[in-house]
């Protein structure tokens, strides 16, 4: 049973690590902008940078959540690499 739930697990923890890197994305971006930090447009940017017609802005976000996404997952799998590693020579 444990291990037909693994695929559930990674696919849920891998959308919770891009939501954050696009959470991370948006506040970067606007903090760089100048402007006051609204969430106004963050649902909306969101679906702008997926459907890949939103323009600069959304585009430049997604570029860097996705880049911010690959630095967490390396990070992720750099901490499991480490812990196996300590399981292993204990």
């Amino acid at each position: 049973m444990a291990e037909s739930s693994t695929p559930i697990k990674w696919f849920v923890w891998s959308l919770l690590l891009y939501v954050a890197a696009w959470t991370a994305a948006y506040i970067i971006v606007f903090l760089l902008e100048g402007g006051p930090l609204t969430f106004a447009y963050y649902w909306g940017y969101l679906a702008l940078a997926w459907s890949f017609s939103g323009g600069e802005l959304p585009m430049f976000i997604w570029f860097l959540s996705v880049m911010l996404f690959a630095l967490e997952v390396f990070g992720f799998f750099l901490v499991l690499w480490v812990r196996r590693r300590r399981t292993r020579n204990a």
